[in-house]
């Protein structure tokens, strides 16, 4: 088992979908979150904001 507790098998899989070869941690996820409902995005419209390690980039 992984740190994780999910299967190594399965934890490999995973990683590897990611351009940066690693899983989020809720920290990160969370900042994304954060950030959206701060003030620091106050001109932020209408826009996909991707919080995926680059898993989309990596798709053909």
């Amino acid at each position: 088992m992984s740190p994780t507790g999910a299967p190594i098998r399965l934890t490999r899989i995973v990683t590897g979908l990611h351009a940066l070869k690693r899983v989020a941690k809720p920290e990160e996820l969370a900042r994304a979150a954060l950030y959206l409902a701060s003030d620091d995005s106050s001109f932020v419209t209408g826009t996909a904001s991707l919080v995926d390690g680059g898993a989309s980039i990596t798709r053909t």
